[in-house]
């Protein structure tokens, strides 16, 4: 089952690339200005806003299906029949087109998420596994070798098209799809069906638990000051006609280390839990500093390749190694945190905000590059983010101590109406 769990993030991600990692650097490949790529960036917001579908996920569901497969099946089925048909269509002839075709996904790949995440917590609490650490290997697998890899590298030599990439990632969907219906069970769900009340409840719950809400908030802002740098790192790289293969490779070579820190932190470092993601957000931020540093070298101060190069792989490998950190240390925390039979609503709302503020940064970035110097606006985002990172260590702390019963959403079994 733990399999299972890892080729369904692995589709995800790949999903999720394709909003993320190959439509804004197509875009700019194509001539498309920054206007027209913060406005693509919209598209995927359908898929940040998912907590609108999370009570709704963990409450109902088809029994003869079960609860989580309720979701991931036809989600599945819906995205990959609509990326097949994606896979016909010419960027530059339909842009607008691409765009629906975007707003659809994304909403379904949301509802997905979610219900992928609580099948996640149903089988982690039975195994003892780290469900962060099964996420963080299929979502880079999904995302540093399918989409960079096998996507960008390819692509350069006209080796792997759009459409081919497309079609494949389809592919895989009805696999996947074919897989969950035929051969996997789900236990019945112990407790009893919930309904509008239950609805209710976890509305009233959601918005009354003060502790869910500071720590959603604080994960919301600890994404959006880093943002722009994260999310326009490649695009300026394409800008700077950096060769889009060797930027792959690099990615690949760096990918065995990315699965390796989940190991590496599981055996050595576990006892530095989420009491210290404060500091640990503190490296993020320097890796941010060495991605912008490395922009900035080769655009202003026109280094020569080899050490541009050099400068990129140091870069992409300390960016990367404390992303996937963060990623796990923050993944292990909320899943310890979620309410018994509302797992999809918890994680769903702090995964949403969370989210949300990396895409409004970058949204906003792509908007504002058009009229603002493009290194004032990251200096600007890193001096306000380290204000921010030094202020929250001591919330982070606080909201580490907090019994795990303050996180719940409600205060006792909802019954059947």
């Amino acid at each position: 089952m733990n399999y299972l769990l890892l080729f369904l993030y692995i589709y995800q991600s790949s999903m999720l690339s394709i909003f993320t990692q190959i439509m804004p650097i197509l875009l700019a490949e194509h001539g498309f200005n920054y206007e027209q790529q913060g406005l693509f960036s919209l598209v995927a917001y359908p898929f940040f806003f998912k907590i609108i579908f999370a009570p709704i996920i963990d409450l109902f569901h088809f029994k003869s299906l079960g609860r989580r497969r309720s979701y991931i099946l036809p989600c599945t089925i819906l995205m990959s029949f609509n990326l097949f048909w994606q896979s016909s269509l010419d960027i530059q002839q339909n842009y607008v087109l691409f765009c629906l075709i975007g707003l659809f996904n994304a909403t379904f790949l949301g509802m997905q998420d979610i219900a992928i995440d609580g099948f996640a917590a149903d089988l982690c609490k039975k195994t003892n596994e780290s469900s962060a650490h099964i996420l963080n290997v299929g979502y880079t697998i999904g995302s540093s070798f399918l989409a960079n890899f096998l996507f960008h590298s390819l692509n350069k030599y006209q080796l792997c098209s759009l459409s081919t990439y497309l079609k494949m990632i389809s592919v895989f969907g009805l696999s996947m799809a074919a897989y969950l219906l035929f051969h996997v069970k789900e236990e019945p769900n112990s407790e009893q069906i919930k309904k509008l009340t239950g609805f209710k409840q976890v509305i009233r719950g959601i918005f009354g638990n003060e502790n869910l809400i500071t720590l959603s908030l604080l994960l919301f802002f600890d994404r959006y000051g880093v943002a722009p740098i994260e999310s326009t790192f490649r695009i300026k790289l394409t800008e700077l006609k950096f060769n889009k293969a060797y930027v792959s490779f690099m990615d690949t070579a760096i990918l065995p280390l990315k699965i390796a820190v989940g190991f590496v932190y599981h055996k050595y470092f576990s006892k530095y839990n989420f009491e210290y993601y404060g500091y640990v957000q503190g490296f993020r931020l320097i890796s941010c500093i060495f991605a912008t540093l490395t922009i900035f070298l080769v655009d202003v101060v026109k280094v020569n390749d080899t050490i541009s190069y050099i400068a990129l792989f140091i870069a992409s490998t300390t960016w990367w190694i404390v992303f996937n950190l963060t990623f796990i240390v923050r993944g292990n925390f909320q899943m310890r945190i979620t309410t018994q039979g509302y797992e999809a609503t918890t994680l769903a709302l702090m995964n949403s905000l969370g989210s949300l503020g990396g895409k409004t940064g970058f949204s906003l970035c792509m908007f504002l590059t058009e009229y603002v110097n493009y290194y004032c606006f990251a200096c600007f985002a890193l001096v306000a983010q380290l204000l921010f990172t030094l202020k929250s260590i001591k919330w982070y702390k606080r909201l580490y101590n907090v019994p795990k019963e303050k996180y719940s959403i409600i205060k006792q079994n909802l019954k059947s109406e």
